[in-house]
């Protein structure tokens, strides 16, 4: 099985975390996942993406007013 690194963003709200799935790009895209057991606890969603620039990320979401609880990566 291929395991691949994904950019997981954690919300303190559901409400967090759907205005990131609402003002995604097609830049800065990706999709709401529950929250995979390896991650500690707070809203049950998370945002998975492909695009793993951590800092492009941080910009994008301060730039969109996004409250994030942290940026991590994972493999799955």
């Amino acid at each position: 099985m291929n395991k691949q690194e994904y950019l997981i963003i954690t919300f303190h709200s559901l409400d967090d975390a759907m205005d990131l799935d609402a003002k995604q790009t097609s830049s800065m895209k990706g999709r709401l996942i529950p929250k995979p057991s390896v991650i500690d606890a707070g809203c049950g969603m998370c945002f998975s993406c492909q695009n793993k620039d951590m800092e492009k990320w941080k910009i994008f979401l301060k730039e969109n007013q996004i409250h994030y609880e942290k940026i991590v990566k994972v493999v799955f």
